[in-house]
């Protein structure tokens, strides 16, 4: 007999209702075992969210649990957000009260699995989520990392235990809505958290920089107290930490450029990057030849697996106009390939007369899945910026300040210098059996300097009538960069003893030509009191000069994670590279062969929240003098031996660091005065020898996270204490233009349930000189303070008002030479309305 079809609905609807009953009643018993708390507050999210098929019959649990759905959650406090996520997933939470009161969640929106929404909807509360087995989930406490866990553990097969994995260990930040760095990769190329890293690493995330609305790489790095930006005006910026300049990557690859240095590139604009990941001390196991200071590691953003945009407009002062648009696609339905692009205008005056810079930049990248185990990726990048130079204003001939005009413009309002990047990157990543992972990464960049009637100031000035200085003028110069970047490398897990240990082996270099042509440089006398800029001569050329080098260096690195037991790691590597540079002639000026760059650390676990930890690691820089028999003297060497604490504390929601450190370069040239300079000898004039030391000794304290809910904190204090350890100047200090007391302060909070969000701002710097045989430049304890404020009008568009400079503080930047110090900024005031969709 065939039943007519409005009896069989009923009898489906029925059975359905039956069979959404009997299993809401199973939850609802197993929440009575599990305490009235727990009962409560889950049955009122069941009330909401309705009996799981009480519309429709039920697909098994693990098929719905895996189909993706669209997600629409709001920021809201976490109670909400879950209510909100049951109704949306069909699928129902079990909570307890004492879990989620005061908690707040990012809210999560697009296409997702439950699984995957809930890796959001949790980030960064403490919690996680657990299939309870009916189709639904449970909610507990993060437990802490499984000592020597490393990223392909598992413990069961649930889709809950990739939650587990991503919340603990994923790097990227654009959605945590935290200062907290989850993990870093940046020292050891091991995926680590911070509290396992043995030596200091600060990572400003996105959510920091969006807080502040940070702009450049530059404002960014001046939120780390440990890191220094030393302006150079229209020359760049170099970057130094514990008294030593630092190097510079790209997600991880050496980029033997620089990121704003020496004339090469424009001041690099941070739309592109998910974070900004900095090492303090030396670098040399993955990085090779360079300098002491540290790492800054530029992490690009990657494409998402659902639709994501954003679009940013801001305007500011002295007529900064800006706008940014960053979408992220899946480009094929089953999402396999994937797309982002980010474009960027900026165009702005500055505080100067005559100032002006122009900025374009775009960004675009194509990730793809060519197999569940294969991965490539490739992407373009490059930022073009047009910019009028200016070189700062003159001290008195005795150092001291002569109170000009904070406005006034030193150089031709004809000039306009063209300064541009391009960067091509292509890679691969395959995941083998065992917990192995083989990676390949491909770079090409060029940089480009056009620079029409530059400018620069010299002479002996009268301060009594402004007489004295001349302007010298160059009709242009040109500087072209091009460089190569290759990282090849492997890393797993072996077994050994009874234990997992993790390994990475690899191989990586660089090659760059870096050459220039300059049509020299005329003066042309100046009154510094009454200087016109419109009134200066076109500039005629002058001695012409040029210069073409080849720099190539390349190394193999090995790097074990040794779990010598639950609470006990070591960290081996060394590095060994090859370094060379040669003339466009093919003239040798540097070459270093097999040297050894030995890396060591050790990390023991106090508890679940503490560890203690000791490291050595070391960098070398070849040298091009030469000793008595016409070879180069050995290369500088750059060690640091640190020793800190580090935590999780508040559920792991803040990071807290503390660390000693002592930094040395050894064999620095020194004049060998056994032999007089002779342009006939082996050395072709002065010769050296390697024998000279300086030392830096000093204490790093840092903490970055969400102390509360809903307060975002990232602060820092360092003491640097660097000297000359041998020759003349023993005792005396060394790099005094850098501060020896840095603090900085971020703070950025969250009004409750309301749209309102304020934060503040704190720079302070000690005392930094410049001492000459006739003048002393000084710049006096400095203290920068900035204010924040956002109002979102809806959870999709906010606005965030911001005050650099709140004091309106006149001082130098830096302290570099009598005529060649920029001022710093004076207030500025900024407004940017962000729209995500």
């Amino acid at each position: 007999m065939t039943a007519a079809p409005g009896a069989w609905t009923a009898m489906v609807t029925a059975a359905t209702v039956a069979t959404g009953a009997r299993a809401t009643a199973a939850r609802v018993g197993r929440l009575a075992r599990s305490g009235p708390t727990t009962l409560a507050v889950s049955l009122s999210i069941l009330a909401l969210t309705g009996p799981v098929g009480a519309a429709e019959a039920d697909p098994p649990a693990a098929s719905r649990l895996a189909e993706a759905r669209a997600f629409d959650i709001p920021a809201a406090s976490l109670d909400e957000a879950l209510a909100r996520f049951g109704r949306q997933a069909g699928t129902a939470i079990t909570v307890n009260a004492e879990l989620t009161t005061g908690r707040r969640s990012d809210g999560v929106s697009g296409q997702f699995t439950p699984a995957a929404a809930l890796v959001r909807l949790l980030a960064g509360t403490g919690l996680e989520a657990v299939d309870d087995g009916a189709g639904g989930f449970s909610l507990r406490r993060l437990p802490p990392p499984a000592p020597g866990a490393g990223r392909g553990d598992a413990t069961t097969t649930l889709a809950t235990v990739r939650v587990q994995a991503s919340t603990l260990r994923d790097p990227v930040t654009e959605h945590q809505a935290s200062y907290r760095a989850r993990s870093t990769n940046t020292a050891v190329r091991l995926d680590l958290s911070p509290r396992e890293t043995p030596q200091t690493v600060h990572v400003i995330t996105r959510q920091a920089m969006d807080d502040f609305a940070m702009t450049s790489v530059n404002e960014a790095v001046e939120t780390v107290s440990g890191a220094y930006v030393y302006e150079e005006a229209s020359n760049g910026t170099r970057f130094y930490s514990r008294g030593f300049m630092m190097e510079a990557q790209y997600d991880g690859l050496p980029n033997p450029v620089g990121i704003g240095s020496s004339n090469r590139n424009p001041r690099i604009d941070n739309a592109f990057y998910d974070r900004i990941e900095v090492l303090m001390g030396p670098a040399g196991l993955l990085s090779g030849a360079g300098d002491p200071g540290g790492v800054i590691n530029l992490v690009r953003k990657r494409p998402t697996a659902a639709f994501q945009g954003r679009a940013e407009v801001l305007v500011g002062s002295w007529q900064q106009r800006r706008a940014v648009v960053d979408l992220s696609t899946p480009l094929v339905e089953s999402g396999r390939i994937r797309g982002r692009v980010v474009g960027l205008v900026d165009n702005a005056n500055g505080p100067l007369d005559y100032s002006l810079r122009y900025r374009r930049g775009l960004y675009a990248i194509v990730e793809a899945d060519l197999t569940p185990t294969t991965q490539v990726h490739a992407s373009y990048q490059y930022q073009r910026d047009r910019q009028r130079q200016h070189i700062g204003v003159p001290f008195a001939s005795d150092g001291r300040d002569l109170h000009l005009d904070p406005g006034l413009f030193f150089g031709n309002p004809r000039g306009m210098a063209f300064k541009g990047y391009d960067l091509q990157t292509v890679g691969v990543e395959q995941r083998l059996g065992r917990d192995w992972t083989v990676k390949a990464n491909y770079t090409h960049g060029r940089t480009e300097l056009r620079n029409y009637r530059d400018s620069w100031l010299w002479g002996d000035l009268d301060e009594a009538t402004g007489e004295g200085i001349d302007l010298y003028q160059a009709v242009s110069l040109l500087r072209l960069s091009r460089f190569e970047a290759v990282d090849l490398s492997a890393s797993g897990e072996v077994g050994l003893f009874g234990r997992r240990h993790e390994v990475v082996v690899g191989f990586n270099g660089s090659r760059m030509r870096d050459a220039h042509e300059g049509s020299g440089f005329e003066p042309t006398p100046i009154n510094v009191y009454h200087f016109d800029p419109a009134t200066l001569p076109e500039p005629v050329p002058g001695n012409a000069y040029d210069g073409d080098d080849r720099t190539r260096q390349h190394g193999l690195f090995g790097v074990a994670r040794l779990n010598l037991a639950d609470s006990l790691k070591l960290i081996l590597g060394s590095r060994v590279s090859w370094y060379r540079v040669r003339t466009g002639e093919g003239e040798e000026k540097q070459s270093e062969s097999g040297v050894v760059t030995p890396y060591a650390g050790v990390v023991y676990d106090l508890s679940r929240q503490y560890s203690v930890y000791a490291s050595y690691a070391d960098i070398f820089k070849p040298q091009s003098e030469r000793d008595l028999s016409g070879r180069p003297i050995d290369p500088v060497v750059g060690s640091n031996l640190e020793v800190g604490l580090k935590g999780e504390v508040f559920d792991g929601r803040v990071n807290l660091s503390a660390a000693l450190f002592r930094l040395e370069q050894t064999n620095l040239a020194r004049a060998d005065e056994s032999i007089a300079p002779d342009p006939t000898n082996a050395c072709a004039g002065q010769c050296y020898e390697a024998a000279d030391k300086v030392r830096s000794r000093g204490i790093d304290l840092g903490l970055s996270g969400e102390p509360l809910p809903g307060w975002s904190l990232s602060a820092g204090y360092t003491f640097t204490d660097s000297a000359y350890a041998s020759g003349e100047d023993k005792g005396e200090r060394y790099m005094s233009s850098l501060p020896r007391h840095s603090f900085r302060l971020s703070s950025f909070y969250h009004f409750g349930d309301s749209r309102w969000g304020a934060g503040a701002s704190l720079r302070y710097f000690g005392r930094t000189y410049n001492q000459g045989e006739d003048y002393r430049i000084e710049r006096g304890p400095l203290t920068l303070v900035g204010l924040t404020a956002r109002y979102a009008f809806t959870r999709q568009t906010d606005l965030t008002f911001t005050i650099d400079n709140l004091l309106d503080r006149r001082y130098y930047a830096s302290v570099d030479s009598l005529f060649y110090t920029p001022l710093g900024e004076p207030r500025r005031l900024s407004a940017m309305v962000r729209h995500r969709f």
